[in-house]
């Protein structure tokens, strides 16, 4: 068997395992389950958030041959597809002809548009309904959405679109009122934490909190941002990660430089603080990243001058809390 890297392996295959959109996937499960569902939606949100996985999870739920599944109260419709009939197995795989994913950044012209027009006049091949998942669509012309206005406004009973988009912005209004619109948000550090953590322990991979709360910031909230860093880190240094090591690989320099720079900066030291930046620019850190940590190191200092109880918003590694605490009473004097 080929090998599948992270991202595409944890895929997941059921509206339960998506990470951090709970508010989407629970709204299209009531959907399946109450058999009401939309002609045409509109995925929109951050790179990596899960919009394209939701739309093959819907795909597969919708054409489903096995709905009901076995519970507790007896056999109920889920809303989750149950991953083993052949419809299921054949989007999985992406050989559906009933399912069909275009990229609308490499397909963005009106003969695309119109090709797909007289194919959603078609039945479906084989199953329930025909799906049409449209990937960066705000990518298409003036032309190409004005083409797909009156077939997205009144497509034929066995068509569903969806649209999945990281420019909400940039789509007409003509389009988008003719949608059931889903926001997909960033993930929180510890949702991010939590879903590395289970890759950790089962491809028995050693990575400790402050490893994975590391790769989680690196993320800037994208899981799969997160899971690629992860498998980089794993291809570069090994199945053992080691915080020191993974700083030298990302071009971060150590955390006790990048301290004694916020502590020369919160002292107004600045001949401390010229020589700590100096160390960690021989040390070949990206200075922008040095910035980023700064911002994110003395928001977090500034949360917790206003309360201690405001750990939940932290984005900085439980490493830095002991070490934040000791100085918010200076951040409190300089703030």
């Amino acid at each position: 068997m080929s090998y599948e890297v992270f991202a595409q392996k944890w895929r997941p295959q059921y509206f339960r395992d998506v990470v951090g959109q709970a508010h989407v996937t629970a709204t299209l499960q009531n959907q399946i389950r109450s058999e009401r569902l939309g002609h045409a939606y509109l995925f929109w949100g951050p790179r990596g958030t899960g919009k394209t996985t939701v739309a093959r999870l819907f795909a597969k739920a919708v054409n489903c041959l096995n709905p009901q599944q076995e519970t507790d109260l007896g056999p109920v419709i889920t809303g989750e597809p149950c991953n083993e009939c052949d419809a299921c197995k054949e989007i999985t795989q992406g050989s559906s002809f009933d399912v069909r994913e275009m990229d609308a950044a490499s397909n963005r012209g009106i003969d695309t548009i119109r090709d797909l027009r007289e194919n959603v006049k078609l039945s479906p091949a084989a199953y329930k309904y025909k799906i049409y998942i449209i990937d960066e669509v705000h990518m298409l012309t003036t032309e190409g959405f004005n083409a797909l206005l009156k077939t997205l406004e009144e497509p034929p009973s066995h068509v569903i679109f969806i649209m999945a988009t990281t420019e909400h912005a940039e789509i007409p209004k003509t389009i988008t009122s003719r949608c059931q619109d889903f926001d997909f948000r960033h993930l929180i550090p510890d949702q991010i934490i939590s879903r590395l953590q289970l890759i950790a322990d089962t491809e028995k991979i050693s990575a400790d909190s402050e490893v994975l709360s590391l790769i989680a910031r690196q993320s800037e909230g994208c899981l799969r941002d997160a899971e690629n860093l992860l498998e980089r880190l794993v291809t570069s240094t090994g199945k053992d990660l080691v915080l020191a090591n993974i700083e030298e690989t990302l071009g971060l320099g150590s955390s006790s430089l990048l301290y004694e720079l916020t502590e020369a900066i919160v002292g107004r030291n600045l001949n401390s603080g010229l020589a700590a930046l100096n160390q960690l620019s021989v040390q070949g850190m990206d200075l922008t990243q040095c910035l980023h940590y700064l911002i994110t190191y003395f928001r977090d200092l500034r949360l917790l001058a206003i309360d201690n109880q405001l750990d939940e918003l932290i984005q900085s590694p439980n490493l830095n809390f002991q070490h934040s605490r000791k100085k918010q009473n200076k951040f409190q004097l300089i703030g």
